[in-house]
This record gives C-alpha cells, structure tokens and sequence, in this order.
C-alpha cells in the first residue's frame, strides 16, 4: 500500500531534494515505525511513523554535519603534518593549503613545493613516503610528526589495558589456555549482566570492564562515532563465522532470537524496539556479514555516507541478550566461550577503529584514498618541474606500499580467502608449529644483538646509551615493577586472547576427525607460545621492552624542569638529542610544559616517571597518547617487531587461502625482522646525513656510511658472540675466528666474520634456518628460499617417498638415518637452548645407533665435515651418550682442538 508520506519520499527524490541514500534510509525508518504501529490504524500509523522518519532524518543530517567537520579537521592536521615532513627534508614553498575552522579552503586544496637541490631528498616524491608514516610511523628523526595510524591505536589500547589491568592480573595466561580464574570470571559475567552474586572481587573486576567499555564507547562517539549509551549491556557479543555457517542462516536465526532481550533493542532508524519481523530481517543480515567476514558490508564507494566507519560500530553492539546465562551459552556454540578474550577483543577493535577515525575522520577509508591521490598529485607536479623519473617513480611504489599497509591494518588482507579456507588454516597451522620447533634459541640473538641497537636508539634519543640493568631486572624479577608497568599505558601482549579462537574450536568439535583436526590446529597455535616460554624468550623481550619505556619515562621525568629550548641549547649532547627527538615528533614548548606538570607515577624506592596514564588521569589524555606513541616508536627500535612496511614488502597484497599468497607467507617466513631493521636504520642514517650544519663537504653517501659504521660495527661484534654460543650449544667448541696457518689465505676469517654480521642484528633467526637446512640436509639455498615450509615437505617426502623409491629400483635406502634425522629436526626440545645438545646427542643419536646400521660412520663423516668446513671440534661428539669434556673457548681465537 503506498502511504502519503511515502509518495512524499518519492517525490523529493524525483525532484532531486535527496539523493537515493537519503530516500532508501527513510524508507527504512518510516516501515519499521510503521509496522511497529500497525494496530492503531493505517492514518495514526503513518503520522506516527512519519513523525520518527523526520526525526531520523534530521538526526541523520546533524549527524553528518558534524562528522563532515571532523573529516576536514582531521584532514588539515594530516596535511599539516605533511608539510612539516617535507620541510624537515629540505623542500621549500611547500603549499598544502588546508583551510581552517572546520571548513575546506575557499579555493580548493592546492599542493606544491620544491624538494632540495642535492641530497638524498631532491629527487622528490617525499609526500608520498609521508603517506607510509601516517600508517606506520618510524622512530628517531626520520620519523613524521604527528600521529600515525598504528602508533595512535597502540597508544589507545594500551590505555584501555591499563584500565584492565587488575583483569589482567586475574585472567590472563602465559599458556595462552583459557583456564585461569575461570569461576570468577563466570561470576563476572553474571555481574555485568546486572546479578548479585555476592563475590565483591568479581562485582570489582566487573566495573572496571564496564567503565572500561564506557570510556572506548566515549572515545569512539567523540572521534565522529554514533553509539548509545545502553544500561546492562553485559558484554560484547563475538561471532565464530565457521560455527555459523555451519549450521546455516536459518538454524542461526532461531537459535539466538530466544535469547535474545528484543524489548531493549533499539532500531536506530526509528528509535524505537524492535518488531519480530523487523528484527528477524536484521539478524539475516548480520549472519551475512558474520560469514562473509564483513564483505557485504563494504561500501566500495568514496562518497561520505553508508561506508562510514562511524556509523557502523553501533550496529554490530546492538544484540542484547536477555541474561549471562544465554550470553554464556551462545558463546560456548557460536562465539568466544572465554569471557576474557572476549573483552579483549571488543576493546582491540574499539582501539583500532578509534584510532583510524582519530587520524583520518569518521571515513577513513575516504580519507586515505583521498591522501593517496593527493600523494600521486603532488609528484605529478614535481614531475612537471623537471624532478628526476627516479623520485616519481619511487613515489607511485611507496604509495602503493602505503595502501597495502593500511589495509594490512584493517585486517583487510588478514583474512583468508572464504572464511572457512582450509588451505589458509593448514597453511597458519604449519608455519605455526614450524616456528615453534625452529627457534627454541632466538632468546641468543635478542640477548647480544639487542643490547647494540638499544644503544644507539638511546644514544639518538638523548638517554644514555650504558644498559639500564636496574631497570631490566626489576621488570624481569620484580611483580611489582611488572604491576606498575600495567598500568602506565603501553600496549602489551595478550596471550590468552590471542589464541581463544583455536582453543574453543577444539572444545566445540564434536565428532572424532574434527576434535584431531581442530586439536591439531590448537597444538600448533600454541607451540611457539609454549617454546618461548620455555625457552625465556617472551620474558626477555618483556623485560627488555618495559625495562626501556620505565627508562624513558624516567628520563622524561628527570628532563621536565628544563625547556625545549633549553634542551637544544645545552652544552650535553644527550640532551640536544633529546630536544632534537621532542621537536620531531611535534612537541610544542607548551606541550611540554604540560607533561612537566603532572604528577608524575611512583614505585619502589624512589622511582618515579611521567607515564602516559599519568597525563590521562590529569585530563590530558590527547598528549598522553603522542608520549605514548613517541616512545613506543623508540621501543620498536630497541626490541624489534615486524613493521607494516617489511609486511607489505614480503607480502605484498596476498591473502591467506590462495597458493600464491601460502606460497609467499612460506617463503617469507622469519625474514620479517631482517627487512625491518635494515629499512628503519636506514631510513634513519640517511636522515641525520641529511640535516643542515653537516659538513657540506663530505657527500652524503659518506655520511650516512658514518653514521651507520658504530651499529655495524658493534652488531658484527655481537652476532660474533652469538654465534659462538649457538656452537657450544649444539655441542660442538666454538669456532675460529681466524687461522694462523698462511695456507688458510684468511678463508677462515672471511667464513666466520661473513656468519658474525648475518647473525648480528637477530638476522641470525633467518641466518639459522639457511645454515641448519644447508648443514643438516646437505640442500642448497634455492629450497630454502622457499622457507621452513618447503624444508618440512622435502624431508617428509625424503623419509616416506624418497626410502620407497629407491627400494623399488633396488637402490640402497638410509630409512632408519633418515627418520632419526626427521625425529630430532621436527620436535621441539631439539631447538631449545638447554635441551638441544642433551636431546640430539643422548636421544637422537643413540635412536639412529638402534635403527641405522651404518650410524658410527654417518657420525664420524659428519664431525670431519664440520672440521674440515668450519675448523671445529665438538665437546660433546655426535654419537656420544655422555659429554667428553666441558667446551674448549680458545678455539675461539684459533687455539687448541686438541
């Protein structure tokens, strides 16, 4: 029946008064409200519905208004930024007119400037290198000011985990196993869903989720977003979309309307509750999203309406579940059974998608492809002065580089192809186990390479580049220093959350092949969780990581009393680095004095710092962030992680599920950390050779060369180090550094020095994948290029295959030499730092003596190899059950093999 008020939609839509958004929207609200008033007649119905469809709609248009002023706001910061960038590198004249007062210039938005005459920048193109800041933002000077996109969402949620952090101490594991405190948790979930429970921990615990969750919702509604504030809302709903769509559309539907509370869902076209038919049309619609991992969702457009990250988020808050017992149940069949991880999720997204609107407006998918263009924009104008092929040239890549790092962000291109690919979780599921028996002892790179870099970063940061061992040990040994670190603002890892999905898999399959399938999967999940537990590394990497920020903090704590400008005008140059870095990362004189303010955080005995909760408590929650994310930078520094760029790089944009893309996340594996330090070193060097006041009479090749020279230099020292201590623990004595015999020709030098700067810099991860496949399978580096992966199914064709092949043709077989081989090079303990030489020579061997006729021979060809190749002997040789002797250290320097 066409109603007056809908003729009148037509109507203005014929005449172009709205556009066709605008119409299908109204429409929407005005039969829902209409529906939900059926019973008072077809006139009172229409008046009333139309009365909720104006409202909507002019709810709709102030709505936009504002998020329209948030988007040009957003943008003249971005492009504010941009300018101080390019201007850092030498350009002049730079013109990115960015309007103001929340309004677009009167003229249009204008782009232009002049790179430098000479130098590593006057090729041009540095807006578009700007562009991957803004994703992924660098440390040191080479870094832009201003906030990037991942430095942003880092800063965030490691607010919102200080506000957890007593959950955290309740319910979070380092198996990774959703086990700990489980019966308080429950009590939480019930507390949270508005019960008395009568356990005053758990009613604490709830209010610091539901004030937790309240302060994102906050964050979200300021940074343009549009989500209600609803009393009792209980917890997050999350979806498992392979338990969903296992059981079809309409199976899902009928199973979670029940419990759903449809009294207290608010259709946010009208404003009003849900009706059954309504809400059944709505629930179809978010399986379709579930299952299609939000592909339905996309808008592929650019205009500022339905793609709107803003005005999403609400929408996928809106099922509200009558109590904790039907929340309970409908996680346990169709989401995250573990409360927990559930929490921990909703605030990650939260964090993330804050974060974007932060930086880029309440469209940031708009934004980012309008920077992109503007990016290509700018160089098509360099080109057109006559700049060099080469900088546009390099622009067009680093603006592709920039796209696949956002969409790297957003988990775009994370997802695999089709959500229940087998091909993408079989892949995950290998390279995961496969990390987990490789690399059992890259707690030895990390403990002599990081201490190099943390030195320089330091040196570059203004702190002092000696250890700061106080602060070290008192995160690695201390649980209140750990306790106080929670709760200062820096993100940390989650191991329980992280792997909830896998585990609940298992736990919910429900027949014999799916429980060894999904069992399989969860094992592999969390092996390397387990190994680096094992073997110290994550409590290395902890420590060092909150060792550094407690450091830093502290600095700036020490450093508050001074200026900037008095900073940069000291006599120390630890302090001019200092002002130096502040100044990079656009800290103001005011800002500044702000921090220097606060009341600064205590612990212990007489340690004090200015955290960035400490600036959130005092209302300045903003700045908080930018410290936050200062040191953050600079942490990254100190203890590596993967960056987007090196992701974009390796991965390019691949998907997870498809050959090409497990063919490259194969091959690609473990040089993640090798591509990132080498691009953010660099990247810095070249930046400090090209400042003004460098000696214009050394080029800036040279200076960079000297800038690079001490990290060099000290990171060949250190992966020396680590490759002596990787030989003692595989047994053998360390090897020669050098040969006093004149017929060597300083061949055993350049071997050793060639594995000491591979190793350094924890390149020696990947360098110890390529030497064990080289030295244990006799294979060349070709099958390594295709990673741990390609070595796995080589050698289980060897051993299965390759042994029946060759007894067909009646060739000898080494089946028992080959499994004894396979069995120590696929476990665990065969990795790990203190049980390698123990598993290798007391277990493995002694199986091959059992199974191999021939084990004493392969035995003594392998120890001749290994001193005619590398001049070593072995303290424990292979073959042996026992010892012979402790490590022999002067064959370090050429002395005695005895």
């Amino acid at each position: 029946m066409t109603t007056p008020f809908a003729s009148c939609i037509a109507d203005a839509l014929a005449k172009g008064e709205i556009d066709e958004a605008t119409a299908a929207e109204t429409r929407e609200a005005y039969d829902a409200a209409f529906e939900a008033a059926g019973d008072l007649g077809a006139v009172e119905a229409d008046r009333q519905a139309a009365t909720v469809a104006m409202t909507a709609l002019g709810r709709k248009a102030q709505r936009e208004r504002v998020q329209r002023a948030l988007m040009i706001r957003t943008r003249q910061a971005a492009l504010k930024n941009a300018k101080a960038f390019l201007e850092d590198r030498g350009y002049t004249k730079v013109r990115l007119d960015a309007g103001g007062d929340g309004k677009p210039p009167k003229g249009g938005w204008t782009f232009g400037g002049e790179p430098p005459k000479e130098g590593p920048y006057s090729q041009g193109g540095m807006f578009a290198d700007w562009l991957k800041e803004l994703v992924d933002g660098s440390g040191g000077l080479a870094g832009a000011p201003g906030p990037s996109i991942k430095g942003r969402y880092q800063a965030i949620m490691g607010g919102l985990q200080a506000m957890m952090a007593d959950l955290a101490e309740a319910f979070d594991s380092n198996t990774g196993l959703p086990y700990k405190g489980r019966a308080t948790l429950d009590n939480l979930v019930r507390e949270a869903f508005g019960e008395d429970t009568g356990d005053e921990a758990a009613k604490a615990l709830s209010k610091a989720w539901g004030d937790t969750a309240e302060h994102a919702r906050k964050l979200f509604n300021a940074a343009g977003g549009d989500i209600g504030k609803l009393e009792r809302w209980g917890l997050p709903q999350t979806h498992d979309a392979l338990a969903l769509k296992r059981v079809g559309k309409e199976a899902w539907v009928e199973s979670i309307l029940p419990r759903l509370d449809a009294g207290r869902m608010i259709d946010t076209a009208t404003d009003l509750p849900f009706g059954e038919k309504r809400l059944r049309a709505v629930l179809g619609e978010v399986y379709q999203s579930i299952v299609t991992l939000g592909a339905v969702d996309r808008d592929m457009g650019e205009s500022l309406g339905k793609g709107k990250l803003a005005n999403q988020r609400a929408e996928s808050r809106f099922l509200v579940f009558k109590d904790a017992d039907n929340w309970m149940a409908y996680q346990r069949e169709f989401g995250r059974a573990d409360p927990y991880a559930a929490m921990m999720h909703h605030l990650d997204g939260m964090a993330r998608d804050v974060a974007r609107m932060q930086v880029l407006g309440p469209n940031p998918d708009h934004q980012f492809d309008w920077l992109a263009r503007a990016a290509q924009r700018m160089a098509d104008i360099e080109k057109g002065a006559g700049r060099a092929q080469n900088g546009i040239k390099n622009a067009k890549g680093d603006i592709e580089s920039a796209k696949t790092m956002y969409r790297l962000f957003t988990g775009e291109l994370g997802g695999p192809y089709g959500p229940d690919s087998h091909i993408a979780r079989v892949g995950q599921m290998t390279r995961s186990a496969l990390s987990g028996i490789q690399l059992g002892s890259a707690v030895v790179n990390d403990l002599v390479s990081n201490p190099v870099f943390a030195a320089q970063t330091k040196t570059y940061a203004g702190l002092s580049a000696m250890p700061d061992f106080r602060a070290y040990f008192a995160q690695a040994t201390s649980a209140e220093a750990r306790a106080a670190a929670r709760r200062t603002g820096f993100i940390a890892d989650n191991a329980r959350a992280r792997y909830s999905d896998a585990v609940q898999r298992f736990l919910r399959a429900d027949t014999v092949g799916s429980k060894l399938y999904e069992g399989a999967n969860a094992f592999a999940r969390l092996l390397p969780k387990w190994v680096n537990t094992a073997a110290l590394l994550d409590a290395n990497m902890t420590a060092a990581r909150r060792g550094f920020q407690d450091e830093f903090m502290g600095h700036v704590f020490d450093k508050r009393g001074l200026s900037i400008a008095q900073l940069a005008k000291s006599k120390d140059a630890e302090e001019r680095a200092f002002a130096a870095l502040l100044q990079a990362r656009g800290f103001s004189e005011a800002d500044w004095k702000i921090i220097g303010q606060v009341e600064p955080e205590r612990y212990g005995e007489g340690v004090a710092f200015v955290s960035p909760q400490a600036l959130a408590k005092a209302g300045h929650e903003e700045l908080g962030w930018r410290l936050a994310e200062m040191i953050e930078r600079e942490t990254r520094n100190v203890v590596p992680e993967p960056s987007l760029w090196a992701q974009a790089q390796l991965m390019d944009e691949s998907r997870p599920g498809t050959i090409f893309g497990e063919l490259r996340r194969s091959a690609m594996s473990y040089r993640s950390f090798t591509v990132t330090q080498t691009y953010n070193w660099s990247r810095e060097f070249i930046m400090r050779a090209a400042q003004a006041g460098q000696d214009a009479r050394i080029p800036w090749h040279l200076r960079a060369a000297m800038q690079a020279a001490p990290l060099i230099l000290g990171a060949t020292i250190s992966g020396a180090l680590g490759v002596w201590i990787k030989d003692m623990i595989k047994g053998n004595d360390p090897r020669p550094a050098w040969s006093d015999d004149p017929a060597d020709e300083g061949k055993t030098a350049y071997k050793f020095w060639a594995a000491a700067a591979a190793q350094g810099g924890g390149q020696g991860i990947l360098g110890d994948f390529l030497f064990s496949v080289e030295a244990r399978n006799g294979k060349s580096s070709a099958m390594t290029a295709f990673g741990p992966a390609s070595g796995f199914v080589s050698d289980t064709f060897d051993l299965t295959w390759g042994n029946v092949d060759q007894a067909i043709k009646g060739e000898e077989t080494h089946a028992g030499r080959d499994l004894a081989k396979y069995v120590g090079r696929y476990n665990p303990l065969a990795s790990l730092w203190w049980s390698r030489t123990i598993m290798d020579r007391a277990v493995i061997d002694q199986m091959q003596r059992l199974i191999d006729p021939e084990a004493d021979e392969a035995f003594r060809r392998q120890r001749q190899r290994l001193e005619k190749e590398y001049g070593q002997t072995q303290w424990w040789p292979q073959g042996q059950a026992l010892p012979e002797r402790a490590p022999d250290l002067t064959t370090a320097a050429g002395g005695s093999k005895r």
